[in-house]
C-alpha cells in the first residue's frame, strides 16, 4: 500500500510538470461541467430510480430522515437497496445533492470511470470500443435507472487489497474478483475488509438484519430479473470463466465470471462482462456484437417473437 502511495505521488508530481496534461485536466473538467449540467436539465418519467433509493437510504443514514438505513416500510414501490452500507459511504457526497443534481454527477462520474476501466486493459481503446461501451444496453440502464454497478466495478482501479469488499458490494457484478487478489495479499485484503464491516457494525448497528429483511419478491419475476425461470443452469458458465481466469491470471474472465454465478441480475449487471468483452475482442468483433445486441433489443420491441 505505502508503494502504491509513493508512485502515485510519483506519477502526480511528474503530471504537474507536464503542460499538456494541464490541458488534458482542463478541457476534462470543463466537459465534466458541460454533462453534469446536461444530465441536470433531462427529465425522464422514472430516471434515476435506483439513485433515490440509495439517497433516501444515505439521508435515513446520516439522520436527516427518519428511521433506520434500510427500512422499506418508508419506500414506495420497491424502493430499497440490497447493497452494504460502505457503497453507501463511499457515495455520501454525491447522495446527499438535490436528487436531479446527484444522478447527473452520478451519470458523468460513471461515464468517465467506465472509460477508465477499459483503459485499465486497453490503454488506447478507440473510438468504437468507447462508443460501444457507454452507448451498451446495460451502460445505458445504469445511467437510466441510476444504479451504482460502475462505481462498483471501479473498485478494480483500488490495489487489490480492496477488491474483496468491491465484490461484497455487488456480488451479482463482482465476486469474481476476490480470486483475483493474489494469495499473500489475502491476509492484508481480509483486515481490510474486516475492518470495514465492524466499523460498519458499531456505526450502524443492525444493518445486516436490516439488509436480509428487505422485500425480494420482485426477484422472482423476469421484469427485474433475466435468469428467473434459467437459475442454476448458467451456473457452469460463470465456472468456466472463474477457471480460465484463475488459470491464466487474467482478471477480465474473473469480472465476467461474476453475474453468471448469481441468482439474480439485473441489465446493469451485465457490463461486467461487456467490459471484459470490449477489451478483450478486436474492434469488427465488438462492433459487430454491439450491433447484433442493439438488434435483438429493438426486434423484441417491434414485436417480434
Amino acid at each position: 500500500m505505502r508503494d502504491a502511495v509513493v508512485s502515485l505521488r510519483q506519477k502526480i508530481a511528474a503530471a504537474g510538470r507536464d503542460p499538456q496534461w494541464v490541458r488534458d485536466a482542463a478541457i476534462i473538467l470543463v466537459l465534466a461541467a458541460v454533462m453534469i449540467v446536461g444530465f441536470a436539465q433531462v427529465r425522464i418519467p422514472g430516471g434515476g430510480d435506483d439513485w433515490q433509493a440509495f439517497s433516501d437510504a444515505a439521508r435515513r443514514m446520516v439522520g436527516l430522515d427518519p428511521g433506520p438505513m434500510y427500512n422499506p416500510a418508508l419506500l414506495a414501490g420497491h424502493y430499497y437497496i440490497f447493497n452494504p452500507p460502505w457503497i453507501v459511504i463511499v457515495l455520501l457526497p454525491i447522495l446527499l445533492l438535490p436528487h436531479q443534481w446527484g444522478w447527473a454527477v452520478a451519470c458523468t462520474g460513471m461515464l468517465f470511470l467506465g472509460i477508465l476501466l477499459l483503459r485499465r486493459w486497453k490503454p488506447s481503446p478507440g473510438p468504437i470500443r468507447v462508443v460501444a461501451l457507454l452507448l451498451s444496453p446495460p451502460m445505458l440502464y445504469t445511467l437510466l435507472h441510476g444504479q451504482v454497478d460502475v462505481f462498483v466495478l471501479a473498485g478494480m482501479l483500488l490495489p487489490v487489497e480492496w477488491w474483496w469488499l468491491a465484490a461484497l458490494a455487488k456480488p451479482q457484478d463482482a465476486i469474481g474478483i476476490i480470486f483475483g487478489v493474489p494469495i499473500p495479499k489475502w491476509l492484508r485484503a481480509g483486515l481490510i475488509t474486516g475492518a470495514v464491516i465492524v466499523l460498519t457494525l458499531v456505526f450502524i448497528p443492525g444493518w445486516v438484519q436490516g439488509l436480509s429483511s428487505q422485500p425480494s419478491g420482485f426477484m422472482a419475476t423476469v421484469n427485474y430479473n433475466p435468469w428467473q425461470g434459467i437459475w442454476p443452469y448458467q451456473v457452469p458458465v460463470g465456472i468456466g470463466l472463474l477457471a480460465l481466469g484463475i488459470a491464466r491470471k487474467d482478471d477480465r474472465f474473473l469480472l465476467s465470471a461474476s453475474p453468471f454465478l448469481s441468482p439474480y441480475i439485473t441489465t446493469s449487471s451485465l457490463i461486467a462482462p461487456w467490459l471484459a468483452v470490449v477489451a478483450a475482442l478486436d474492434d469488427w468483433q465488438v462492433a459487430l456484437i454491439f450491433l447484433s445486441w442493439w438488434g435483438v433489443i429493438i426486434y423484441r420491441m417491434l414485436g417480434g417473437v
